[in-house]
């Protein structure tokens, strides 16, 4: 499968991913008055454990097994989530953006790293 066609696929699942990410965040944000950077946190992690089956199973057709490529995706989204936090703080902190915006701007950002970090190191050939 060709790199556009596994971009294509993953960016389809992320569109679900980021809807579970943005929904945990508003509930745990606006409902029960969390910090933004707490609720952004747990919802960057709903997303990746959905974003892990269904990219394995999906995007990249991956024979890899679960706990191995589990192991390695997991380090990838600590990875992605430290930028991530960064730049929700970084946003809120610096630039003046309203929290409820910083999610989403985190989600823009680590989409592409999250992508060629995945692709390389867990779901390689």
């Amino acid at each position: 499968m060709n790199l556009n066609t596994k971009f294509l696929k993953f960016l389809a699942i992320g569109i679900i991913n980021t809807t579970i990410n943005y929904f945990l965040f508003v509930l745990l944000y606006l409902t029960l008055d969390w910090h933004y950077l707490i609720s952004g946190t747990i919802g960057f992690l709903s997303g990746a454990v959905s974003g892990y089956i269904l990219n394995r199973r999906i995007s990249f057709k991956s024979k890899v097994k679960f706990t191995k490529g589990g192991i390695k995706y997991l380090l990838i989204q600590i990875i992605c989530l430290a930028l991530h936090v960064s730049i929700q703080y970084f946003s809120v902190s610096i630039l003046g953006i309203m929290e409820i915006y910083s999610q989403i701007i985190g989600i823009l950002f680590t989409t592409f790293l999250n992508f060629f970090l995945i692709n390389k190191f867990v779901f390689s050939s």
